[in-house]
């Protein structure tokens, strides 16, 4: 059966004080009750929007709490993580939403135009969720997400055959995914 990354945090979250920082970013703090409890939303949130296991979930945003946050939610549901750097253009960011199949992005406001400008070429995504004070007519709201639901473990079987992707910066050419 072998491990998954999602299996480490159900086993890890639980056996950390919950009152622990989990997360620090300037003067804000998530702790570990409050990050396992949010993470856990998110995944069960993308599962009802029809994300299955192996699906993409495109992350584009900067470093913050909410990047590993949404990894850890899709490791949770079994999505394969793909990364967005944030100096991309809007076509190749395209590009890699559009390689990589991704089902699920997940996208910091700052880049609303950009994600505006993509959005309509990307038929294959289905779920589209911002992370900020506001939230784009077409996507849901990252903390609203995070916030619904009773925040326990979800009851699914992982695999060890589940996938990550790292695209590659391009130095090449166009970003490459390598998949582990």
């Amino acid at each position: 059966m072998g491990w998954n990354f999602g299996d480490i945090l159900d086993a890890v979250g639980p056996a950390v004080p919950q009152d622990a920082p989990a997360f620090i970013h300037g003067e804000r703090v998530i702790n570990w009750g409050e990050a396992n409890r949010q993470t856990n939303n998110l995944a069960r949130a993308m599962i009802a929007r029809g994300s299955q296991p192996g699906d993409k979930i495109a992350i584009y945003m900067r470093n913050r709490p909410e990047y590993l946050m949404a990894v850890a939610a899709g490791w949770k549901a079994r999505l394969t993580h793909v990364n967005v750097n944030y100096r991309y253009t809007p076509q190749e960011v395209w590009y890699i939403f559009d390689n990589s199949d991704a089902q699920t992005v997940v996208y910091s406001s700052e880049f609303r135009d950009a994600v505006a400008e993509i959005r309509p070429r990307l038929p294959g995504v289905k779920t589209w969720i911002e992370v900020g004070e506001t939230t784009a007519p077409f996507a849901e709201a990252f903390d609203t997400l995070a916030a619904e639901g009773n925040g326990g473990p979800l009851d699914i079987q992982r695999s060890g055959d589940d996938q990550f992707f790292i695209y590659t910066g391009g130095t090449t050419g166009m970003p490459k995914g390598v998949m582990w």
